[in-house]
């Protein structure tokens, strides 16, 4: 767990990564200024406004600095993430913001072994992978075999390929948000 002033720090990280963005400015870096964000981690970012979800990406890998995953991912959700048109300035205003910080992956059989509410969802078959946050089995009321199809769904196959999945891991998340 992150204490709170690193916690409100990855937020106003956040949000300056997205405002620089859209305006064109240097991304903000906080490269060696603060040691408990420079650990490696995974990392989505999950934008709303208004309650609406209007962007989520991350990173499932632990490949670079908290904070860098977090500036990175922040942007990446304002303008990269396919479902949505990229987000404006005049958007801003209202903006909530919303970062997961992954636990390491576990490796598991199926619905017996999701604890929904704590658990997220990463399902890999081939080349293709979906994972969903443990928020939304919560936030849409599913139970564990439905979070597995959907989770299904979200990598771009059948409902029940989890069956014949080649990975099913489940994590949890430290979850951080506020407004922008």
């Amino acid at each position: 767990m992150l204490e709170p002033q690193h916690r409100r720090r990855l937020l106003n990280l956040a949000a300056e990564s997205i405002r620089n963005h859209l305006e064109k400015r240097e991304s903000p870096s906080l490269d060696g200024a603060c040691p408990p964000l420079d650990k490696p981690a995974a990392v989505f970012v999950t934008l709303r406004r208004e309650g609406a979800l209007r962007g989520c990406v991350g990173l499932v890998e632990k490949t670079s600095p908290l904070w860098k995953g977090v500036r990175d991912m922040a942007v990446a959700a304002a303008t990269r993430d396919a479902r949505f048109k990229p987000l404006g300035l005049s958007e801003l205003e209202g903006l909530s913001i919303e970062i997961s910080i992954l636990s390491e992956l576990e490796r598991i059989q199926g619905p017996d072994d999701i604890s929904v509410g704590r658990h997220g969802i990463y399902l890999t078959k081939g080349s293709k992978s979906g994972l969903l946050l443990p928020q939304v089995a919560t936030e849409h009321r599913w139970g564990p075999l439905q979070f597995l199809e959907r989770t299904s769904i979200k990598a771009g196959l059948s409902s029940s390929s989890w069956k014949r999945s080649t990975g099913i891991f489940v994590f949890s998340c430290e979850i951080i948000d506020g407004h922008a």
